[in-house]
């Protein structure tokens, strides 16, 4: 995690906190996860106040597109944004699907990148690489029904 850049960090911090929306509500649980993430990303007393921001109102949709993960921090993303949904210990349709979603979506920005399928495979391997690290978030979702979801980023 301390290889992020600082922007890297916050965008990171913006997809976690929109995960934490993702059922609707923001638990005690989850933003006790952000803090714990606010604190080993070191950030400034500026930044901090944006991610108390995004506590409070969920970035708009247009701040969190798939398309903006740095391809080398994805499986960090991912790996967060699955700590974000499971650290309630309630796993909702809407929290559940909105992961599925962003995985469907960087395995596919990663099988265009590589014009394979192997996509799955690098993504796999990133993963693998990131296990060790911290989680991080990211996710790109739009409010349908008061719910957010991704479909906006699908082919």
């Amino acid at each position: 995690m301390q290889k992020l850049k600082k922007d890297e960090r916050l965008l990171l911090l913006k997809f976690v906190c929109a995960f934490a929306w993702a059922d609707l509500e923001v638990k005690a649980s989850e933003r006790a996860l952000v803090t714990k993430l606010v604190s080993k990303l070191e950030l400034d007393a500026d930044e901090k106040e944006q991610v108390q921001q995004w506590l409070k109102t969920p970035p708009r949709a247009e701040e969190v597109d798939p398309n903006r993960i740095p391809r080398a921090h994805r499986a960090l993303f991912l790996d967060t944004a699955r700590q974000m949904i499971a650290v309630d210990g309630e796993i909702d349709d809407a929290e559940r699907e909105n992961l599925d979603l962003l995985e469907q979506r960087l395995q596919r920005a990663l099988d265009e990148a590589l014009g394979t399928t192997l996509g799955r495979v690098a993504l796999a391997d990133d993963r693998e690489a990131h296990q060790s690290a911290p989680p991080a978030v990211c996710a790109s979702r739009l409010w349908k029904d008061g719910r957010p979801h991704w479909r906006r980023w699908q082919n």
